[in-house]
């Protein structure tokens, strides 16, 4: 299987697909009425993909608006990105 990731015209990861072949994650992409600009492959059955076996595929923080925005009370999300 490999591992499939779809990204936007700014380079920020909308969605990560498994699949065998590039054509069924196109697919899966069509469905779902999404366009990656870019896609990685990463294959998991390459002995060389990662370190010491682990690749970091997406990982993400707890942000708050108030660090965009200064208004008072605010909320909080995650904010994805590729890798660490």
């Amino acid at each position: 299987m490999k591992i499939y990731i779809g990204y936007d015209y700014d380079q920020k990861p909308i969605s990560l697909l498994m699949a065998e072949k590039r054509e069924q994650a196109d697919i899966a992409w069509a469905a779902m009425k999404d366009v990656p600009h870019r896609v990685e492959e990463i294959d998991t059955d390459n002995p060389n993909a990662g370190i010491h076996g682990l690749a970091f595929i997406l990982t993400s923080e707890e942000v708050s608006s108030r660090e965009y925005d200064h208004r008072i009370g605010g909320f909080t999300f995650r904010e994805w990105k590729r890798g660490i």
